[in-house]
């Protein structure tokens, strides 16, 4: 991204942590023991791909915290109508602190403060001495701290691939001549998320027009005469509002920090920290990533009673050629009426589907996978076309609503 030697990400904890959950809503990524690890997956990423293709200098996540802010004291209603957070992602929160925890990037909160006011300052700071910053963010409000050698990095659906918006990327967006008028903008149409007013019946087009004319809310309610019908009752109406909307909009960038840009140099991560939350929330594939080959998740039962701490060690792990096994390819209607009689024979049976995907309106059965003694296994291979597949699991309902089963 840059040559320059002092490099700054900030990462907006919550809004990152918000748009993962809701990005995989539809698929989430559950543990075997039935956690939601989606957010913690997709901030990892995230989190890798800034490590890997960007190698910043210095890096920071910077979350919200419980206590009224300036912008509560000045507008009870601020953020009153929003929603309680979503239990899965409350859930996993515990698991996201952890996660920066084991990378070593440092977790910044300011009772009082919002994330953007604390990330606006840092970054201000950082223009000043001579740092490239990265706001990593998909709230657009950060457009107005766009700045010189200050971007906004908005990630892709997997959590990396980060979406770069600079000056002329931010103007163009918001069809205005300097990033400063995005405040008004969002000032006049205010944002129902936030519970921010704005003006009544200015949506963001109407306000783009406006700031393209007027340039700013003050210069606009000077010249209400130049108004016509409605629109010039609305804005006259709601001056005070509009003013307001505009100053609930504003990021603060001189927040009291008792921290400064040295302490935000990248660490080693700390991979004794970071094997036992892998292997907890089973990441497999990004656990080889970071660790190596070696690393390999024995997926746990809830309350089966393994030590977490001990399910990435390798004298805890084996692979099929350490174990004896007898597995068989069930691909034929004489083999499906052997295994169909065997199984009706059991009081107990262990089954899985394969599927081409986690969404179950849209996906196709791939085959069916039994299991009723140790280390013996079937699979059932699906015959191609939608009528035979739905043939295939016909056979086997005798099986699946057997009540003795």
């Amino acid at each position: 991204m840059s040559d320059t030697d002092k490099t700054l990400f900030l990462l907006d904890g919550m809004a990152l942590a918000y748009r993962a959950h809701f990005g995989m809503i539809r698929s989430p990524r559950m543990t075997s023991t039935g956690l939601n690890a989606s957010v913690v997956f997709i901030l990892t990423n995230t989190i890798l791909g800034i490590l890997s293709k960007s190698k910043p200098s210095h890096l920071a996540v910077v979350f919200d915290t419980p206590e009224p802010t300036h912008r509560h004291k000045r507008y009870t209603e601020y953020k009153a109508q929003r929603d309680a957070m979503p239990e899965d992602l409350s859930e996993a929160l515990p698991y996201v602190f952890r996660l920066f925890e084991g990378f070593n990037i440092p977790v910044l909160r300011v009772p009082g403060w919002e994330a953007d006011d604390v990330i606006g300052t840092l970054a201000t700071t950082a223009e000043e001495e001579g740092f490239i910053t990265y706001m990593v963010t998909p709230d657009k409000d950060y457009g107005q701290l766009v700045d010189k050698h200050t971007f906004m990095a908005k990630p892709g659906g997997s959590g990396d691939n980060l979406e770069l918006m600079g000056i002329s990327e931010i103007c163009k967006k918001w069809n205005i001549e300097r990033v400063e008028q995005v405040i008004d903008i969002l000032g006049l149409m205010g944002d129902a998320s936030d519970n921010i007013p704005g003006v009544p019946g200015i949506g963001e087009k109407t306000a783009q027009k406006l700031i393209g004319q007027f340039t700013s809310i003050e210069n606009l309610l000077e010249n209400t005469d130049q108004l016509k019908g409605k629109q010039k009752e609305r804005v006259e109406e709601n001056k005070d509002m509009a003013l307001l909307s505009k100053e609930l909009v504003t990021i603060e960038t001189n927040v009291p920090l008792e921290v400064g840009l040295n302490d935000l140099a990248v660490k080693a991560r700390d991979d004794d920290k970071l094997k036992p939350l892998f292997a907890e929330l089973e990441f497999n594939t990004l656990g080889k990533r970071v660790f190596g080959d070696q690393f390999l998740v024995v997926p746990q039962l809830a309350g089966s009673g393994a030590e977490q701490g001990d399910l990435f060690t390798a004298d805890h792990l084996k692979s099929i050629n350490d174990v004896p096994h007898e597995y068989h390819h069930v691909d034929g209607a004489e083999t499906r009426k052997t295994l169909i009689d065997q199984l009706k024979q059991q009081s107990r049976i262990c089954f899985d589907i394969e599927t081409t995907g986690l969404d179950q309106k849209t996906c196709d059965i791939l085959g069916l996978a039994f299991s009723f003694k140790p280390r013996t296994g079937y699979y059932v291979t699906m015959p191609k076309g939608r009528a035979n597949v739905i043939a295939v699991i016909e056979e086997f309902r005798m099986v699946l609503n057997n009540p003795g089963i």
